[in-house]
C-alpha cells in the first residue's frame, strides 16, 4: 500500500488498484471506477464515498451523508 500511495502522488506513473477495501480506496485513489459488468460509478473519491447511492453498493462501509 505504501508503494501504491507513492505512485498515486507521482506525475509520471499511474497505478490501478482492484480492491473491495474502501479504506484503501479513500487513502490512495484519485478516481474511482466501480464495475459490475458495466460502469456503475465513476468519479472522485470525495464525490462518491459517503454518498447514499454509492453506500448502497457496499453497505455501511462507505458511510452515508
Amino acid at each position: 500500500m505504501v508503494l501504491l500511495e507513492e505512485i498515486s502522488r507521482s506525475d509520471e506513473l499511474a497505478a490501478i488498484l482492484v480492491t473491495h477495501n474502501l479504506a484503501a480506496v479513500s487513502r490512495t485513489a484519485e478516481r474511482i471506477l466501480y464495475l459490475d459488468g458495466r460502469v456503475v460509478a465513476w468519479g472522485l473519491p470525495g464525490e462518491l464515498l459517503g454518498k447514499r447511492r454509492f453506500s448502497a453498493l457496499f453497505g455501511d462501509d462507505a458511510g452515508e451523508e
